[in-house]
């Protein structure tokens, strides 16, 4: 079985002996413990993202209902469906 170095910065030999890479190494970039964290004036950005997202959606239904049930366009949606159900084929 071979291990791949990138993901696993020590990683077996043949005879069981362990060994480390290079420092130069790009694994050592790559260990799971030095991913990058976030600034901490970036705590609670998702919450604010999250509720604008949720007015423009609320806004954006109260918008389609309104043209929805308007009366010009429920006749046109009256005649497409009277007109389909009426065709003979």
């Amino acid at each position: 079985m071979r291990i791949d170095a990138s993901v696993h910065p020590t990683f077996p030999t043949r005879g069981g002996v362990m060994r480390t890479p290079a420092p130069s190494s790009p694994a050592r970039n790559h260990h799971p413990t030095t991913a990058p964290r976030p600034h901490p004036g970036d705590r609670g950005m998702s919450t604010v993202e999250y509720a604008l997202c949720t007015l423009a959606a609320a806004a954006f239904a109260v918008v389609l209902y309104a043209v929805l049930t308007s009366d010009e366009v429920r006749q046109v949606l009256l005649d497409m469906v009277t007109g389909a159900l009426n065709t003979h084929g």
